[in-house]
């Protein structure tokens, strides 16, 4: 298995009909976001070539707080 993992997805229709879900969903993605972007901290130069992101952008995905997740990783 590999170190890396995707992201699960939120389906937002939770927050309305179970919060207490949608609460727990969310935090699951944001310490899986956290995790990747350790991971990522972690990786050289030629291992972000291969998956195509250079060292100044894992540097600005690290700024980012942990609960500061893309749009598209929660639905």
């Amino acid at each position: 298995m590999s170190q890396f993992h995707a992201l699960p997805h939120t389906a937002t229709f939770l927050e309305a009909r179970e919060p207490r879900k949608a609460l727990l969903s969310r935090l699951t993605t944001a310490l899986t976001v956290a995790r990747t972007r350790r991971a990522l901290a972690q990786m050289d130069a030629a291992s972000l070539a291969d998956i195509g992101l250079s060292s100044a952008q894992v540097r600005t995905e690290m700024r980012r707080p942990f609960w500061d997740i893309a749009p598209q990783c929660v639905r």
